[in-house]
C-alpha cells in the first residue's frame, strides 16, 4: 500500500505544548487576581479575541493561541498483483481515509470586566472604589465624587473655610436688620 500524501515532520511539537502550557498559566494567573467589590462597581463586557491581539479600553494586550482539530481528507492508493488467470497483470485503486490535523484558530470571547464607576476611583489596593473629588477637600472627606463632608468647624465646598471666622451681629434698630462679619 502506497500512500500519496506528504509526511510530515513535528519536532517542534513539544516546545509548542510547552509554551502553549505557559500561556495557559499566565492567562490564569492574570484572571485570577483580586476583584473590586462593593458598591460603585460597574460591570462592562469586553471582547477578547484568543489567537489574536485585542487591545480593550483599558489598554489590557495579550495573545492566546488556540489549536483545534480537524479532519481532513487523504488519497491513498492501493496496488494489488492479480492471480488467477491473468497473471502478472496488477491493479491499482484508490481510496480516502482521514487523518487528524491540528491548526490555530482564532477564537471571539467576551468576558465580565468589574471596573469602578464614572466618578470613582480603586483603592490602592485595588479591592474597592472611592469617590473622586476634583479638589482636595481640606477639612473633609470626599464622599461622592466632588462631595465633600466637611469636619466639625469648617464648611464650604472644599472644607476650607472655618465657621469660627463668620462671626455675624445682627442689629436690630426701628425695625430694621444690619449684619456684620469680621
Amino acid at each position: 500500500m502506497f500512500r500519496s500524501r506528504s509526511s510530515k515532520l513535528s519536532g517542534s511539537a513539544g516546545m509548542e505544548s510547552a509554551a502553549w502550557w505557559l500561556i495557559v498559566a499566565a492567562t490564569v494567573i492574570i484572571s485570577t487576581g483580586e476583584s473590586l467589590e462593593g458598591p460603585n462597581v460597574c460591570t462592562r463586557q469586553e471582547t477578547v479575541i484568543v489567537g489574536g491581539i485585542y487591545e480593550s479600553e483599558c489598554h489590557f494586550r495579550y495573545t492566546i493561541t488556540v489549536k483545534v482539530s480537524e479532519r481532513q481528507p487523504y488519497t491513498v492508493r492501493v496496488s494489488s498483483l492479480c492471480w488467477g488467470w491473468q497473471y502478472g497483470c496488477s491493479s491499482t485503486t484508490y481510496r480516502i481515509e482521514y487523518e487528524t490535523v491540528y491548526k490555530n484558530q482564532i477564537v471571539t470571547k467576551q468576558r465580565s470586566v468589574k471596573e469602578c464607576c464614572k466618578g470613582y476611583t480603586e483603592t490602592t489596593k485595588g479591592d474597592r472604589c472611592i469617590p473622586v473629588c476634583s479638589e482636595d477637600c481640606r477639612h473633609g472627606t470626599c464622599i461622592t465624587p466632588d462631595v465633600c463632608e466637611c469636619e466639625s468647624g469648617y464648611r464650604g465646598s472644599l472644607c476650607d473655610t472655618s465657621e469660627s471666622s463668620f462671626i455675624f451681629i445682627i442689629i436690630i434698630t426701628a425695625g430694621h436688620a444690619f449684619r456684620y462679619s469680621w
